[in-house]
């Protein structure tokens, strides 16, 4: 396995991106599948790599399940209950900083009890 997929790994579970590493995740997938259907050549080295690939991705994505007990997440990644509901449009990150993501106004204003 290569050093710089474990960095980008290692990267993407730092800032908690969990659709990046999902989206690493289904990538890695469909290179197996390709690989596993290629005739004519032996690519059991590959195939290894890449399942290797598979395990570390999967690992970082283990990292970023919420504690047992805690809400539930989301694809933005961990949720503040005490912040404005606990819902994706109004969350803070671990570190603190306000993450605001793209939402309908319509569905912000039914959280928050507000007239559309």
């Amino acid at each position: 396995m290569s050093k710089a997929l474990e960095l980008i790994v290692a990267g993407y579970v730092k800032v908690r991106d969990r659709p990046a590493l999902t989206s690493l995740l289904a990538h890695r997938r469909k290179v197996l599948a390709e690989l596993q259907a290629v005739s004519g050549i032996n690519p059991e080295n590959a195939v290894r790599a890449i399942q290797a690939e598979l395990a570390l991705i999967e690992a970082g994505l283990e990292q970023l399940k919420p504690p047992p007990g805690s809400m539930p997440d989301n694809e933005w990644g961990w949720i503040d209950p005490l912040n404005d509901g606990g819902h994706a449009c109004c969350t803070r990150s671990r570190a603190g900083a306000v993450i605001r993501a793209p939402f309908r106004a319509s569905s912000h204003a039914d959280r928050h009890g507000r007239a559309r």
